[in-house]
């Protein structure tokens, strides 16, 4: 039953003939914010990693930080999923359950190597991972996690296990030499968008810069005036941009005389030259090329006449 009495009202029974009472509804789908994956930052791994007390731990980190591979995925790894010479280790995926490769840092590799000679070689079949007191048995998922609480807890973290897979694709995603498809390649990821996660820049990753930033003394704003325009002269059209254009400088009417028509009319046109533009009109000329009477000058070129009678 609900717990509001308004809405209990609301939901009893009544006649289909009455009007239904109005009632306060809760969000049926409230929004939920999104959960960023938690990215040991280099300062806090560095500690995290001078915590691991043995050769196999430090090997365990190594392997998990620069493969990416899955918890469950890393610890049942075998001697003969190590690929020493390209530097992978086979792991069975989660999802699918295939086996695929992993790539490992040589840095790794060289941490297991030196576990292998300290613990030594594991039985035909063995998981390369084992405990180190009792008898050799292969070391479990809690046993693992257990490793990285204790030492987060010395330090006063609360790093889990699954952390130092979204560390490593942290990393990836933002190194600019590696694309984001890549990374999904490496990670196994089945959407693109799963790997996109790991981009987004968190608020802990801010604080060193932002700490720089609040100690760098304020700049002072200086406005400077604009420089005031400048007058550009007039410039002809290039002859290429005229050859593919026609107007009245090319074609029937250049046979004309500049400015005139084919019959001898005038065409109002404005002073190309490079003082201020004047509006003037060519005069009318007759067939042995003399101005005609009746002309009056232009207000800025009094070589220039216009046609005021015919």
């Amino acid at each position: 039953m609900p717990g509001n009495r308004a809405r209990r009202a609301a939901l009893a029974h009544v006649s289909p003939l009455e009007r239904p009472r109005p009632h306060r509804r809760g969000r049926l789908r409230p929004k939920v914010a999104a959960r960023q994956p938690r990215a040991i930052r280099d300062p806090q791994w560095e500690e995290l990693f001078a915590q691991m007390g043995c050769a196999r731990d430090r090997a365990l980190l190594a392997c998990y930080v620069s493969s990416g591979a899955r918890a469950s995925e890393l610890l049942g790894v075998r001697l003969a999923d190590v690929d020493w010479h390209d530097g992978k280790l086979w792991v069975v995926s989660k999802g699918t359950r295939l086996r695929q490769p992993v790539p490992v840092s040589a840095e790794a590799l060289a941490y297991l190597a030196g576990y292998l000679d300290e613990a030594g070689l594991p039985e035909e079949g063995g998981s390369v991972w084992r405990t180190r007191r009792g008898l050799s048995r292969s070391l479990t998922y809690w046993a693992a996690r257990r490793i990285i609480q204790r030492a987060a807890e010395r330090l006063g973290m609360n790093w889990t296990l699954h952390d130092l897979r979204h560390t490593a694709a942290s990393r990836m995603a933002r190194d600019l030499a590696l694309t984001l498809p890549e990374v999904q390649t490496i990670l196994r990821h089945a959407h693109v968008t799963t790997t996109a996660l790991y981009t987004v820049t968190g608020l802990d990753d801010l604080i060193d810069k932002l700490a720089g930033h609040f100690q760098r003394p304020a700049q002072p704003v200086r406005w400077s005036a604009a420089p005031p325009p400048t007058a550009q002269p007039l410039r002809r059209a290039d002859s290429s941009r005229a050859a593919t254009r026609p107007s009245w400088r090319t074609g029937p009417l250049a046979s004309a005389g500049r400015g005139n028509w084919p019959d001898g009319a005038p065409s109002p046109r404005m002073s190309r030259s490079a003082t201020p533009m004047t509006a003037c009109w060519p005069s009318w000329t007759n067939s042995s090329g003399t101005v005609a009477s009746g002309t009056r000058h232009c207000a800025t070129d009094p070589t220039r006449t216009r046609q005021t009678s015919t």
